[in-house]
């Protein structure tokens, strides 16, 4: 029964590569990717060993917009899980750590859309950049966006539907305020 588990693994594996993995500048071994997927710009991510992608993972890098040339690198760790629709959005720089769960719906962008021209659309603006990096063992919930420049540390824990403006250091814990109970009058 074992031999047969690892052969059905190996051509998953086999399948997996056939379709998405070889367009990957990285790769690591025992890596799942469940569809639907929305990939570009591959040749711009390294993938570590056993990551663990659910559907609807939106993954891109952005090499050129409006006259500038950009550099992204999206680095993931290994035994990394990305819950369903997750956004992975780069143009500089994402890098994640090794063990770190990643919920669903999360956002994490490391560009932003400029607004000093009053008089333009703010999606006709420069784009700015900055590295995002989260560390190992970390464990992100459902619903968070990580903006520009943030880096969050080792061993932390991101509750859900929390916006990540500012880095975090390790082994911290962030969450989003109680709601208030609204008591009603009778």
């Amino acid at each position: 029964m074992e031999f047969l588990k690892n052969r059905l693994r190996d051509v998953r594996d086999a399948i997996n590569y056939i379709r998405y993995f070889h367009k990957f500048k990285k790769v690591g071994k025992r890596c799942v990717m469940s569809k639907p997927l929305r990939l570009t710009n591959l040749q711009n991510v390294e993938l570590g060993e056993k990551v663990y992608i659910l559907p609807g993972l939106r993954m891109e890098t952005l090499e050129y917009k409006d006259g500038v040339q950009f550099n992204p690198l999206i680095k993931i760790g290994n035994g990394v899980t990305i819950g369903q629709n997750a956004h992975i959005f780069c143009a500089s720089g994402i890098t994640i750590g090794d063990n770190v769960g990643i919920g669903g719906n999360v956002m994490i962008n490391d560009c932003a859309h400029g607004y000093a021209d009053l008089d333009a659309p703010i999606q006709d603006q420069p784009i700015s950049t900055k590295p995002i990096e989260i560390g190992e063992n970390t464990l992100i919930g459902n619903n968070v966006l990580i903006l520009p420049g943030v880096k969050i540390g080792r061993n932390c824990c991101i509750g859900g539907n929390v916006v990540i403006a500012k880095s975090v250091p390790d082994y911290s814990v962030v969450s989003a305020p109680r709601p208030r109970a609204v008591v009603m009058p009778h």
